[in-house]
C-alpha cells in the first residue's frame, strides 16, 4: 500500500490523478450531449432552458472582471 501512496504522492501521480478528472468531466459532458440529443424536441427545449438558468447564476456568482 505503501507503493500506491508513494506513486499518488509523486508528480506523476497527481498529473495522472488531474487526467482522471478531466477525462471524467469530458466523458460526462459527452453522455450528457447524447441523452440531450435524443430527447423528443420539448424535453430538449426544457433542458436547455434549465442549462441556461444555471449559466446565469454562474454568471452572478462570478466576481467581477478588474
Amino acid at each position: 500500500m505503501s507503493a500506491v501512496w508513494d506513486f499518488l504522492l509523486s508528480p506523476w501521480g497527481v498529473a495522472a490523478y488531474g487526467m482522471f478528472w478531466v477525462a471524467k468531466l469530458l466523458a460526462g459532458a459527452w453522455v450528457l450531449r447524447r441523452a440531450v440529443s435524443i430527447l423528443p424536441q420539448a424535453g430538449q427545449v426544457w433542458v436547455n432552458g434549465k442549462i441556461g438558468v444555471m449559466r446565469g447564476l454562474m454568471a452572478r456568482l462570478r466576481p467581477p472582471a478588474v
